[in-house]
């Protein structure tokens, strides 16, 4: 049984160079194995390590305080303003373990209700898939 990912969102280390500072990651292992792979080796990611599952709902709770105007973070400071999510950050967010526990959905499920701008990276085309693609088509964050 997987344990909890606790560190499912966070400032990216390139926040100087990046546009896009803050990541979202619904687990910590991704099965692509690049060879130009960063993130092996940062923050406790890595082919080896432990697999981590992010509980979908801690974000929901989390947007939910700050859109309550609850800030306790440097990282809610940014989601308070809405500084969009690079959702895969630091992993695949649509690998083999998105198609075992729909995690990635879930997290899209909150992004969306809570009109959360964000940008996908992947190499996966399970985006395009029905059941995402519908969500995906449903988020106004344009």
């Amino acid at each position: 049984m997987p344990s909890n990912y606790k560190y499912y969102t966070g400032l990216t280390s390139q926040l100087p160079f990046c546009s896009t500072p803050l990541r979202l990651d619904p687990y910590n292992n991704c099965a692509f194995s690049c060879s130009y792979c960063y993130a092996s080796s940062r923050q406790g990611f890595g082919r080896q390590s432990k697999l981590k599952i992010s509980n979908p709902e801690t974000l929901r709770s989390r947007l939910s305080r700050i859109s309550e105007g609850i800030i306790k973070s440097s990282v809610d400071e940014f989601m308070g303003r809405k500084v969009p999510f690079q959702l895969g950050g630091m992993s695949d967010p649509f690998g083999p373990l998105e198609e075992k526990h729909g995690i990635t959905f879930k997290m899209l499920m909150a992004l969306k209700d809570f009109k959360y701008p964000f940008l996908i990276s992947t190499k996966s085309a399970m985006p395009a898939l029905d059941k995402y693609l519908k969500v995906l088509i449903e988020c106004d964050t344009i």
